[in-house]
């Protein structure tokens, strides 16, 4: 919230645009479908190749303000 790290999870793999399966952000996806939505709305959505530092997210949320 506010620029702070409420929670991390560590994850592995690729993420390729030639995958048979959509990117669901703010879902759980085990299945191709969508499952367990998030309820509410998302300001700013990223994905990045890497995972961003404690740093880095306070400066993303500082740049936009």
């Amino acid at each position: 919230k506010n620029g702070s790290v409420l929670s991390s999870h560590a994850q592995t793999g690729d993420i390729s645009s030639a995958g048979a399966q959509p990117l669901y952000i703010g879902a759980l996806n085990n299945t191709g479908t969508a499952i367990n939505p998030f309820n509410g709305k998302l300001d700013d959505s990223r994905v990045y190749n890497r995972a961003l530092s404690a740093v880095e997210i306070r400066q993303l949320y500082n740049q936009g303000r």
